[in-house]
């Protein structure tokens, strides 16, 4: 490495030989859908009966969660809004349908909402804070 001022070198390093690591990203850094602060057009295409890992930015939140689901016509899907525990996941029991992993990290069974294929639909999360984070997802059929 040479460095110059203006077209005088004022300072020279030895040769080094090096290599350049490749920055390996976390192993679920494409399974969560995040959750975003604001309202935006971008979306995730997930298969209608799938689980839907979504996660968001922010201090780990212990309280209870409010979530919406609209269709594209602005109409609620089933159920309207629904306050559910942050608990570990127990199968079989339909009250739950959302699971939390920490870190704000949750999974949503898409299975348990009417939605159909090839149709964009909008997550409204609520924490006990009363911040609101959404989502916009495209489903795609199950095959």
């Amino acid at each position: 490495v040479k460095a110059y001022v203006g077209k005088t070198e004022i300072a020279k390093s030895e040769q080094w030989k090096f290599k350049i690591k490749k920055v390996e990203k976390k192993k679920d850094t494409f399974r969560y859908a995040r959750l975003s602060p604001i309202q935006t057009t971008s979306f995730y295409s997930v298969p209608k009966s799938s689980l839907l890992y979504i996660a968001f930015e922010g201090s780990y939140t212990h309280t209870e969660l409010t979530f919406s689901v609209f269709d594209d016509q602005n109409r609620p899907v089933k159920p309207i809004e629904r306050t559910v525990k942050t608990e570990i996941f127990r199968p079989g029991e339909d009250s739950l349908n959302l699971v939390s992993f920490g870190d704000n990290k949750y999974i949503l069974d898409l299975a348990q909402l009417p939605l159909e294929a090839e149709r964009y639909y909008n997550f409204i999360v609520m924490d006990g804070s009363s911040r609101k984070f959404y989502l916009r997802i495209l489903t795609i059929s199950d095959n």
